[in-house]
C-alpha cells in the first residue's frame, strides 16, 4: 500500500545507506547537468541561478504571517533573506509554543515556471520532524501536494558537534511550478538556516502534469469552498491509500450493496461477496500473498475476495467500500494490494474533554484508510 504518510515510519539505515544519502544531498550542477541553485545561496557561485524570487512564511495552510522572533518575514527577495543567504549562522527563530506542532509554511515564488528537482530545509541546533511539499504552477489555480518527507541528519560527527542537521529533504521532485508552499513540523524551539531549491529552466515539450499525493479533482478547488464541500473522484481513482496493483476490466457491475467506507459489513452486502482465505498460508506464491495482503476481483458475474490472512480480507472489504457508487454500480476490476508496514498508525492527542462519539467517527474514518493503530497521548 502507497500510504500517503509513509514518511511517518521511522527508519534505521546501515552507515552505507546514510553516506549515500550524504552523496546525495551534497549534488552540485557539476554532477546533475543543468541544475543551478534557484534561490542563489549555493556555496559556488558557478552553481547559482540568480532567480528573482521571493519567500514569506505563514500559518500552516492560511495567509496568516507565521511571525518568527525578529522582523517579518512576507515577500522576502531571495538576495536580502536570512534563508537564503547562504550563512547557516543567520537564523529564523520560534520558541515551543509559538512554532506549534502544525509547524509552519514557507511560501516561495520563482518568478516563473521551473522545472524542480531538489528542495533543503535546513535548520541548526535541533531536528525537525518533517514536512510536506505543494506545488503550483503559474497557470494553476491550487497547491497540489506532490511529495511528503520525513528529516534526514547530515552523518558527519562535525555536522553533529556543530549541531547542523538537514531537517527536509524533497529530492527527485521532478514537477514544473512557480509558487511552492513547504509545511515545516518541528519542535525544541525550531531554528531555520537555510533553504534551497535546485531546478533548470523548462524545456520545450516537458510534461507540465503534477502528481498529487491524493486523488482529487482538481476542479473542485478551482474557487474557494469550505473543505467538506472537496470532492474526491468516484470509482477507482478514490481509493486510498493507493493499490500496489490495479487494473481496470472495463465495464461495471450493478449490486445492491450499500457497504460505505467506515461502515459495518451488513448480512446482505457479505451474502453479495465470495470470500476466501488463505489463513496465512502461502499458496501460489503471489506478492500480495503477506501478511495483510488480499485479491480483489470485480467481474460482471461478480465479487470475489482472497485474503492471506483475517486482516487481509478486512483490507479487501475497506478498498471495495470506496469504489462502490450510491447506487450500487462497482466497477469491473482487478485489484491485489499488500502493506509496506505492519504497524500503521496516527498519533492523537486528546482534547480537554473526551467525546466518545467523536472518537468512534474518528476511529473508524482511520480503519477506512486501511491504519491499524492509534496511539493515544494521554495526561500524567
Amino acid at each position: 500500500m502507497h500510504s500517503p504518510h509513509q514518511a511517518l515510519g521511522r527508519l534505521s539505515l546501515p552507515i552505507s545507506v546514510a553516506l549515500a544519502l550524504a552523496a546525495i544531498v551534497s549534488t552540485t550542477s557539476s554532477q546533475t547537468p543543468g541544475l543551478k541553485c534557484l534561490t542563489g545561496n549555493a556555496p559556488r557561485d558557478a552553481d547559482n541561478a540568480g532567480v528573482d524570487g521571493t519567500y514569506s512564511i505563514l500559518m500552516p495552510g492560511l495567509i496568516t504571517p507565521g511571525w518568527p522572533e525578529g522582523p517579518p518575514q512576507r515577500d522576502v527577495p531571495f538576495s536580502q533573506g536570512a534563508l537564503t543567504d547562504g550563512d547557516e549562522d543567520t537564523l529564523l527563530e520560534w520558541d515551543d509554543r509559538e512554532f506549534g506542532s502544525l509547524g509552519r509554511d514557507i511560501v516561495l515564488d520563482l518568478g516563473a515556471d521551473y522545472y524542480l528537482d531538489r528542495v533543503e530545509v535546513r535548520c541548526k541546533g535541533n531536528r525537525l520532524t518533517g514536512g510536506t511539499l505543494y506545488l503550483r504552477q503559474q497557470d494553476g489555480e491550487v497547491f497540489v501536494p506532490v511529495e511528503t518527507y520525513g528529516p534526514k541528519d547530515f552523518p558527519t560527527e562535525e555536522d553533529r558537534r556543530r549541531g547542523r542537521y538537514l531537517a527536509v529533504l524533497f529530492h527527485g521532485v521532478n514537477g514544473i511550478a512557480r509558487y511552492l508552499r513547504i509545511n515545516v513540523r518541528g519542535n525544541h524551539e525550531p531554528r531555520f538556516a537555510e533553504l534551497q531549491i535546485w531546478g533548470r529552466t523548462v524545456r520545450a515539450g516537458e510534461s507540465r502534469d503534477l502528481q498529487p499525493l491524493l486523488p482529487y479533482d482538481p476542479a473542485s478547488l478551482s474557487e474557494p469552498k469550505p473543505v467538506k464541500q472537496v470532492t474526491l473522484r468516484h470509482g477507482l481513482a478514490a481509493i486510498v491509500p493507493r493499490p500496489r496493483e490495479l487494473k481496470a476490466s472495463g465495464g461495471n457491475l450493478r449490486t445492491r450493496l450499500t457497504l460505505r467506507p467506515g461502515h459495518v459489513l451488513t448480512k446482505r452486502d457479505e451474502s453479495a461477496i465470495r470470500f476466501k482465505s488463505f489463513d496465512g498460508k502461502r499458496e501460489t506464491g503471489a506478492p500480495w500473498e503477506a501478511p495483510g495482503g488480499y485479491e480483489l476481483i470485480v467481474t460482471p458475474g461478480g465479487i470475489e475476495l482472497t485474503g492471506f490472512d483475517e486482516a487481509g480480507l478486512r483490507n479487501g472489504v475497506r478498498t471495495l467500500a470506496q469504489i462502490i457508487a450510491e447506487d450500487g454500480t462497482v466497477p469491473c476490476c482487478e485489484i491485489r494490494d499488500w502493506p509496506h508496514f505492519a504497524f500503521r498508525a496516527v498519533r492523537k492527542v486528546p482534547p480537554n474533554r473526551e467525546d466518545g462519539a467523536f472518537n468512534e467517527r474518528y476511529i473508524r474514518a482511520l480503519a477506512a484508510l486501511k491504519y491499524n493503530r492509534v496511539v493515544h497521548e494521554g495526561l500524567y
